[in-house]
């Protein structure tokens, strides 16, 4: 079983990544840097002296274009594809796990581990509608609204030779779209591994108002794409956008406030010390 790990990584050296520092390579699986960056940061000789492949996406073209682009290289030479965040703490035990089981049940075609960030539980999740809903019980997952993220998903690539990733998505509701499409169509189950990841949530972090706003823009595209696709209520959406807004705006204050106390702090130490 020859299994291929797709990391993809933006405007980061693949030093700086938490999944690279624990997803050691060796004879199970592969690894795939698919570099979104928009800068020049010579992930490239890195990943000759790391023994990883190396693909430039020629600059930042989204998760899911970058994600099909190295699916549709490589697809002939890999029977499962896993898929990981630059920034999710990966179990040693993962892999061991995903072979065992991928063995014994050859007709399910997708596997995912339990994945949790510094609030909780994050994956698997419901959808309901247009919202991604915690749960504290794995019991109140249905299969007609049972999703997950695509950080720790592995896929069967016979499954992706119907299901790609959707392209009008750039960031967000990728993975939810894609559980979706191959889940409600074909009646693909998903295998839960018993296996725990840790995954920062960049989301959750606080960021200058350009950066931010462009957060914002994207995820504001991503959303309504969604919607329409799957025709979510409107009113919804627009619930969720100014909920989305109001949400970036505290977290840019958040970034101001800590960056004045740094400046404060500073120029204390420069006058005083």
């Amino acid at each position: 079983m020859k299994i291929l790990c797709i990391v993809v990584i933006y405007n980061i050296s693949i030093r700086e990544s938490l999944t690279l520092h624990t997803l050691k390579n060796n004879n199970v699986f592969d690894v795939v840097i698919a570099d979104n960056s928009d800068i020049d940061i010579d992930n490239e000789s890195l990943c000759y002296k790391g023994n990883l492949i190396y693909e430039s996406m020629g600059g930042n073209i989204g998760l899911s274009k970058a994600y099909n682009m190295i699916i549709d290289k490589y697809k002939n030479d890999y029977d499962i594809f896993t898929i990981f965040d630059d920034d999710t703490v990966v179990d040693e035990r993962y892999f061991k796990e995903l072979i065992d089981k991928a063995d014994k049940h050859s007709k399910i075609n997708i596997f995912a581990p339990f994945v949790y960030d510094e609030v909780g539980l994050l994956s698997p999740c419901i959808i309901n509608g247009i919202k991604a809903i915690r749960i504290d019980d794995y019991n109140l997952i249905t299969e007609e609204k049972v999703s997950i993220i695509n950080s720790g998903i592995s896929i069967r690539s016979n499954l992706l030779n119907n299901y790609m990733f959707d392209e009008k998505l750039f960031m967000d509701y990728v993975d939810h779209s894609f559980i979706k499409d191959s889940i409600n169509n074909d009646k693909n189950k998903i295998y839960f591994l018993n296996v725990k990841l840790q995954q920062t949530f960049s989301g959750s972090s606080s960021v200058g108002l350009k950066q931010g706003m462009e957060r914002y823009r994207r995820f504001k595209k991503d959303l309504l794409t969604f919607s329409k696709k799957y025709n979510m209520s409107k009113m919804e959406t627009r619930i969720l956008l100014a909920r989305r807004m109001l949400k970036q705006l505290f977290l840019t204050a958040i970034y101001y406030i800590k960056s004045v106390k740094v400046a404060i702090k500073n120029l204390i130490t420069f006058l005083f010390v």
